[in-house]
C-alpha cells in the first residue's frame, strides 16, 4: 500500500499551527481563503481524518475533491476519495474494529497516493500554511459530511413535498450533516457505525408540514440518495 508523506506533512503543520490535535476524536477545522474552496479537516473516526475541498449549493456539501485517510500507522495510506467526475471510491478494506484491512484496488490505490502527494503541493503553493484562516474549530464536530451521489426524488415524494410547499435540498441538506428527523435508536447507530466505516446505508425520517412522512435513504455504495415515502421503499 502506498502512503502519502507530502499530505501528511502539510496537514499536520496546517493543525499545528491553528493548535490542533489530529489525534482527538471528532474534531473539525475548517480554513477559508479568497478565491478558493474551504479547506476542511476532520476526524471520522479513530484511525480517519478526512480532508477536503467543500462548497455548499444549497446548503448541501459537496467536495471536489475530499480523501480520507488511514492515519493508524507511521505513515498515512489514502483510502478513499470523492470527486464531482467519479463520485465516491473506496479502496480498502476497513475491520469491525475500524483497522485497516486488505487494499481492494491495489493499482487505484497507488494513484489516489500519487493524486494526494500532488494535492498536498498545491496547498502549499497556494500558502494555506501561511493564509489559511481558521473559521471554525470544533470538538466534537457535527455529524460527518458524507457523499450523497446523484440526488432522486420520486413521484410520490415530489408530490408530496409540492403539496406542502417545501423544498427538496433542505432533507438532503438535514440528512447530509445527520440530522435524521425522527428515526428510532436503533437506526442513529446504525448511521453512526456505517459512517465510520465509509460505506454502508444511511437513512433519515422527516414529517412534511402537512403531516406526510418521507424517507431519505443513501444507498450502501454512497452512489446516490433518493427522497421518498414510506410506501415506495
Amino acid at each position: 500500500m502506498k502512503h502519502s508523506p507530502a499530505m501528511q506533512h502539510i496537514v499536520t503543520r496546517i493543525a499545528q499551527k491553528h493548535g490542533f490535535d489530529l489525534t482527538t476524536p471528532s474534531t473539525y477545522l475548517r480554513l477559508e481563503m479568497e478565491h478558493m474552496d474551504p479547506l476542511v479537516i476532520e476526524k471520522v473516526d479513530r484511525h480517519l481524518l478526512s480532508v477536503a475541498h467543500y462548497y455548499r449549493p444549497k446548503g448541501l456539501y459537496l467536495a471536489d475533491p475530499e480523501i480520507v485517510f488511514f492515519t493508524g500507522s507511521e505513515q498515512w495510506v489514502p483510502i478513499a476519495v470523492t470527486q464531482m467526475i467519479g463520485g465516491f471510491r473506496l479502496y480498502a478494506r476497513l475491520s469491525t474494529e475500524g483497522d485497516l484491512g486488505s487494499i481492494i484496488e491495489p493499482k487505484l490505490q497507488r494513484d489516489l497516493a500519487g493524486f494526494a502527494n500532488q494535492w498536498a503541493d498545491n496547498l502549499k503553493a497556494q500558502a494555506w500554511l501561511e493564509d489559511g484562516h481558521c473559521k471554525e474549530q470544533m470538538t466534537p464536530n457535527f455529524e460527518r459530511r458524507f457523499p450523497l451521489g446523484r440526488l432522486l426524488v420520486t413521484n410520490g415524494a415530489k408530490a408530496a413535498l409540492e403539496q406542502a410547499q417545501q423544498d427538496s435540498a433542505d432533507f438532503f441538506a438535514r440528512h447530509q450533516t445527520g440530522d435524521y428527523g425522527e428515526l428510532d435508536q436503533e437506526d442513529v447507530c446504525s448511521n453512526a457505525e456505517n459512517l465510520k466505516g465509509l460505506g454502508g446505508i444511511i437513512m433519515s425520517s422527516y414529517f412534511l408540514d402537512t403531516g406526510t412522512k418521507i424517507w431519505v435513504i443513501t444507498d450502501a455504495d454512497w452512489g446516490r440518495t433518493t427522497i421518498l415515502l414510506p410506501e415506495e421503499y
